[in-house]
């Protein structure tokens, strides 16, 4: 499917939340209807041959259903590995609410209460997406150095501090290429809780001593993170 054509509202029941209906153009023949939980959107995918007028009919007929899905439907559980336009975001670990409102520049902020997306047009959820993962890329790019900085000094006091790359990964935490001494730290580290940002730095830290995960490579973790075990164990219900 591609970019929506037409968005709709149509209001949960339970909730009294109005849903997004994005209608877009698919190949094929007839409609078929996607309720996504997680980044709170119903696709309506249409052929190119349906007209506006029936699309309207179907918004109208079908949407008082399709909101009671969407307030049904299980909340799907948190993964650290992707960023979607919801309600709220994963941050440290915790759910933080997101909010949008109009704005001159399109740009997004922190406050105390949770997120805000100012948008040129607030409907508009393709800018929203984008401003929200700019925002997000750009504060782990910030906040991630420091956390490896801290830890560098305290492992590694006086030395010089290794190349650091910032850049998202599907799969992997972290990564170490002794060699070159280049460390690479996943930006989706940022949605996880603080305690287990600084087990994955202090893990590919050790690496530039031992390159692989035997008794000894474990002992140096231990040496700064006593709890390491409960720490990668709570860092796996993120994945």
């Amino acid at each position: 499917m591609g970019k929506p054509v037409a968005i709709y509202y149509v209001r949960g029941p339970r909730s009294g939340r109005d849903y997004p209906v994005l209608v877009v153009r698919r190949n094929g023949n007839g409609a078929t209807v996607r309720i996504d939980k997680r980044s709170e959107e119903i696709r309506l995918g249409v052929p190119p041959t349906v007209s506006r007028r029936w699309v309207e009919d179907t918004v109208l007929r079908y949407g008082e259903s399709w909101g009671r899905r969407m307030d049904e439907a299980p909340l799907p559980a948190p993964s650290a590995f992707e960023i979607t336009l919801g309600r709220e975001m994963i941050l440290g670990g915790k759910s933080v609410p997101i909010r949008i409102e109009q704005g001159q520049k399109a740009r997004g902020c922190e406050t105390e209460e949770g997120i805000v997306l100012y948008l040129l047009r607030p409907e508009d959820r393709e800018e929203g997406r984008r401003v929200l993962d700019l925002w997000f890329s750009a504060k782990a790019k910030f906040e991630i150095p420091i956390v490896y900085k801290r830890w560098h000094e305290i492992m590694f006091p006086g030395s010089p501090l290794p190349a650091l790359t910032i850049r998202r990964m599907r799969s992997r935490w972290g990564s170490c290429n002794a060699a070159k001494r280049r460390i690479t730290l996943n930006e989706y580290l940022l949605k996880v809780p603080p305690a287990c940002l600084d087990y994955i730095v202090v893990h590919e830290l050790a690496h530039l001593v031992h390159a692989n995960h035997g008794s000894d490579f474990y002992r140096l973790v231990g040496q700064y993170i006593p709890d390491w075990k409960e720490r990668r164990k709570l860092l796996r219900r993120f994945e």
